[in-house]
C-alpha cells in the first residue's frame, strides 16, 4: 500500500500548473494533460483570450476566450506541444498581453 501511494505521488510530481494574470483576469494551464482555462474577471467591456506559442513572440494557435465575458464561468480547452501561454486583454486598437513559460 505504501509503494502505491509513493508511486502516485511520484507521477503527479511531473505535472505542473502554470498561471498568468492581467489585472484581475487570469489563465491556468496543466502540463499533465494540456487543459487550460481563461477567465474574464472584470466588468470593463474588454474581453480576454489566450493563445499558445512554440517560440516567444509567435502566434501558433488561434485565440481561445472567455465567451461570456465577466459573467460566471470561464473558457477552457485542451492544447499540447507549446512552450508559452499568452493572456491578452482585447483593447480598442491594440491588445496587451502577459506570457508564461510552460514547463513540466
Amino acid at each position: 500500500m505504501v509503494s502505491a501511494l509513493a508511486m502516485g505521488t511520484a507521477l503527479s510530481a511531473h505535472a505542473a500548473r502554470h498561471s498568468v494574470s492581467y489585472d484581475a483576469n487570469y489563465a491556468t494551464y496543466d502540463t499533465s494533460n494540456g487543459w487550460f482555462e481563461v477567465c474574464d474577471m472584470e466588468q470593463d467591456g474588454k474581453g480576454v483570450y489566450v493563445y499558445f506559442s512554440k517560440t516567444f513572440g509567435s502566434r501558433d494557435t488561434g485565440e481561445y476566450g472567455d465567451s461570456n465575458g465577466s459573467q460566471g464561468g470561464c473558457g477552457n480547452g485542451t492544447v499540447t506541444g507549446y512552450k508559452y501561454m499568452n493572456l491578452c486583454v482585447d483593447r480598442f486598437g491594440w491588445d496587451e498581453c502577459n506570457s508564461v513559460t510552460l514547463t513540466p
